[in-house]
């Protein structure tokens, strides 16, 4: 199985940490961001093949038994994805770089068999309330129906009450699905490359990892929900950074994930 990470970004809400550093190689509790679930990617059996995507400061994310792709630059997720077009000829996992995601995580999406499939925490709203002053602050919709199909993810100021659990950049396709995604990549971009509005008001070059989700949802194709619980942080601003080492230094990161 195969990993494509997406590293590309600096991270302007980490403030001076990342004038000189890519976000997933800011130091957290002695290793990098990244370090953590590259890790655990190697500790799993089932994955041969680590991919990572780079931009900002690239020459700064140095591992070995990688290959990596260097951008210029990328305006968002789904663009930063197909610089690697190539690469999606396998069963696949996506990640973001600057999201630690657990070992047990990580044995979810490589047993799933599932086409296309993201993992979805259930026990989000703890995490949550301790990273904003507001539950509600950056929350974005997230409805799954009976059969476990995700029928609404991204969609901004959703109630409280109708989020069913959180995204956080964690996504498995089978090779059948890195096609659909391909395929649906080159029919969508075909169209909307010209400025006009794709969704929510943005347009195709501008579109987040879950609007492109909502349009394979709207077309028809199953995207299945994988449940987990907890497993993960995820570094987008410079207050989170407080927040999980606070965490840690009161004992209490390791009710979160175990590192």
């Amino acid at each position: 199985m195969k990993v494509i990470i997406l590293a590309a970004g600096r991270g302007s809400r980490m403030g001076n940490l990342t004038s000189q550093l890519p976000k997933c190689m800011v130091q957290f509790i002695g290793k990098p961001i990244l370090e953590y679930t590259l890790n655990n990617l190697n500790n799993n059996k089932a994955i041969d093949n680590i991919v990572l995507i780079r931009g900002y400061q690239s020459e700064k994310i140095k591992y070995s038994n990688i290959k990596y792709y260097d951008i210029i630059q990328s305006h968002n997720m789904v663009e930063t994805l197909f610089h690697a077009w190539e690469e999606m000829n396998d069963d696949l996992l996506i990640l973001y770089g600057d999201i630690i995601i657990s070992k047990e995580i990580i044995d979810l999406l490589t047993e799933s068999k599932n086409d296309i499939a993201v993992c979805i925490d259930k026990n989000w709203k703890e995490l949550q309330q301790l990273r904003f002053n507001n539950i509600s602050d950056d929350l974005e919709s997230c409805v799954i129906d009976n059969n476990g199909n995700i029928i609404s993810i991204g969609e901004k100021n959703p109630k409280v009450e109708d989020v069913m659990g959180q995204y956080f950049g964690a996504i498995r396709l089978s090779n059948k699905g890195c096609e659909i995604f391909k395929s649906f990549y080159e029919q969508e971009k075909s169209k909307y490359d010209q400025n006009r509005v794709w969704m929510r008001g943005r347009d195709f070059n501008s579109i987040y990892m879950t609007d492109f989700l909502q349009g394979l949802i709207d077309k028809g194709h199953d995207v299945k929900a994988i449940f987990c619980n907890k497993g993960w942080l995820e570094f987008d601003s410079e207050e989170d950074l407080i927040c999980y080492h606070a965490l840690d230094a009161t004992k209490k990161l390791s009710e979160f994930i175990k590192l």
